[in-house]
């Protein structure tokens, strides 16, 4: 997340410095989501003295580089599949690359005092199902074509998108209808699917025109339904287009702004399940990480309930998307009368009012008197 790749012609100090400047760059557009971000006059200081908040970096030979000048791509064949001669242009052309990484947490401080939006590293898993139209032939696009894949594992990864193709064995190309899939019908992938881990799916189709490559293709977020299109001359301009705007319209709904002027609204939330002491500590770094938090307090652990006290960054529903999101709480009823929540985090056997039932005590304050509530059971590791 808070990395990034650059290629270099030398290992001079020259080149580096520009090159932390470019990679910072990408890292900003990662975490914010948005390349527009880059368009902030206040970010102007921030890369003046992009060094400042490097804490690594390394160099590796380029293994693309040949040394000569970029040709038409006819000296070339970075993969057996029919699209190669369309990688030509985008292919790398300095010796070695180097790898940057940024202080996460200097450099997010000053992302948020910018103003600008912050995604968090939690992002949702995405299978992308394209087909691709070739000699009047429709095909998917999968592992057996190592240039597409690899060209967009990689722009995938610059904005910050966990997308990955699917295996297109013959169970994957027994459960697609391609025909289907080239009208970007949701129905098209349904079954297929299932066979994957996946938070969203990202239908797609990609064609030769008069004028170069095409790219239609929907988004598929539950209920939601995000559209886009894309030209270009070459396969890596391609992805990077797709995968700014669907990482621009996934911030839109996950991305938090930071405002310093506003008073930070509040929560309580209650969580069952946690049995352990590494469940108690889990629960309370899990929730630390998600970027629409800013502070968390422990307000009462009894047998396996935790009640936490949250200090949100954003609103109550980009909590409520991360959370979901990150599959680790399950909303659930509240266990108790809605009229009534956690009293204290104070031990029970200490309280004036000792002589009710731990039970009572643990209900004993009005919700009026109290931040809005969230019931959340903990999924364990493995859990459902």
């Amino acid at each position: 997340m808070y990395s990034a790749a650059v290629q270099v012609q030398t290992q001079q100090e020259a080149d580096r410095n520009a090159a932390f400047t470019d990679a910072l760059k990408q890292v900003v557009v990662k975490i914010t989501g948005d390349e527009e971000s880059l368009d902030n006059p206040e970010l102007e200081p921030v890369l003046a003295k992009s060094r400042s908040y490097v804490s690594g970096f390394s160099y590796q030979r380029n293994s693309l580089y040949s040394g000569q000048p970029e040709s038409n791509g006819e000296e070339r064949d970075p993969s057996a599949d029919a699209s190669s001669a369309v990688f030509a242009q985008s292919l790398p052309e300095k010796e070695y690359i180097l790898k940057v990484q940024f202080s996460d947490d200097a450099l997010l401080q000053q992302i948020r005092d910018i103003g600008l939006p912050v995604w968090g590293a939690l992002r949702p898993s995405i299978i992308a199902w394209i087909v691709m139209q070739e000699n009047g032939e429709r095909h998917l696009v999968n592992s057996d074509y190592p240039a597409l894949n690899m060209s967009l594992a990689r722009e995938a990864e610059r904005a910050g998108l966990p997308i990955f193709l699917p295996v297109g064995d013959l169970q994957d190309l027994s459960s697609v209808n391609l025909n289907e899939l080239w009208g970007l019908f949701p129905s098209s992938v349904s079954e297929a699917s299932q066979r994957y881990p996946n938070d969203y799916r990202l239908l797609g189709r990609v064609y030769q025109a008069d004028e170069g490559l095409e790219l239609k293709w929907t988004l598929l977020m539950g209920s939601i339904a995000k559209t886009g299109g894309a030209k270009s001359v070459d396969y890596p301009s391609l992805w990077r287009q797709m995968t700014s705007v669907v990482a621009q319209q996934l911030a839109e709904q996950f991305a938090v702004v930071s405002d310093p002027t506003a008073d930070a609204q509040e929560l309580r939330i209650l969580v069952s399940g946690i049995d352990q002491f590494i469940e108690y500590a889990s629960l309370v770094e899990h929730v630390e990480r998600l970027s629409s938090v800013e502070h968390v307090s422990v307000r009462q652990v009894y047998q396996d309930k935790v009640n936490l006290g949250i200090k949100l960054r954003g609103s109550r529903a980009n909590f409520e998307q991360q959370v979901a999101l990150a599959g680790k709480l399950q909303l659930v009823a509240p266990p108790f009368s809605q009229e009534t929540e956690l009293s204290s985090a104070q031990p029970p056997a200490e309280r004036e009012d000792a002589s009710l039932t731990q039970d009572d005590q643990f209900a004993a304050v009005e919700l009026n008197e109290m931040p809005q509530s969230l019931n959340f059971y903990w999924v364990p590791d493995g859990g459902a």
